[in-house]
């Protein structure tokens, strides 16, 4: 369990489904051990999104530009700011994946095979909270729904997820 970063800010029934599925993991065997990382995960989600944008612009772009209508505004717009990175930060974003994923393994796992953290944060969004109204509340939205993957996937590390709890909405809450 990481001791900083993908437990931080947790919805409270988050953190109490997380600790559940620790208690069952424990049961059957598992050692729970905390792990300190680096502090390097603000930057390394800011490069993980400098990664996707680029991406995801470049694998959009003739939609995009001949049928910019079949894509939400929010959509559209997110996949857009893509096209305004430089290949030089896109080339240095990739660059530097190699070295941080490294300082990022050899902490993460120095005593452990596993790592347990939140898929989300907070309790599944709707699609209304993460595609409609204010572009800034999106993104913000947006940044809480991928706080704790959005990093994993640019550093390339392997995660699954595993079913956790119900939420009382009655949705599924994950830990990977």
């Amino acid at each position: 369990v990481l001791e900083t970063y993908s437990r931080e800010d947790l919805d409270s029934e988050i953190a109490s489904c997380l600790d559940a599925s620790l208690d069952m993991l424990k049961k059957c065997g598992a050692s729970i051990v905390t792990a300190r990382i680096p502090d390097i995960m603000t930057s390394v989600n800011a490069l993980g999104q400098l990664v996707m944008s680029v991406e995801a612009a470049t694998l959009h772009r003739k939609w995009i530009q001949s049928r910019p209508n079949d894509y939400s505004e929010q959509v559209r717009n997110r996949i857009e700011q893509g096209f305004a990175y430089s290949a030089v930060r896109y080339a240095e974003a990739l660059a530097v994946r190699s070295k941080i994923q490294a300082e990022y393994m050899d902490a993460a796992f120095a005593n452990c095979d596993v790592m347990h953290a939140p898929v989300l944060p907070i309790s599944t969004p709707t699609i209304t909270e993460t595609t409609e109204g204010p572009p800034a509340e999106v993104q913000r939205m947006l940044g809480r729904v991928n706080h704790a993957t959005r990093g994993i996937n640019y550093l390339g590390v392997p995660a699954i997820s595993g079913p956790a709890c119900l939420s009382k909405s009655g949705l599924p809450m994950a830990y990977q």
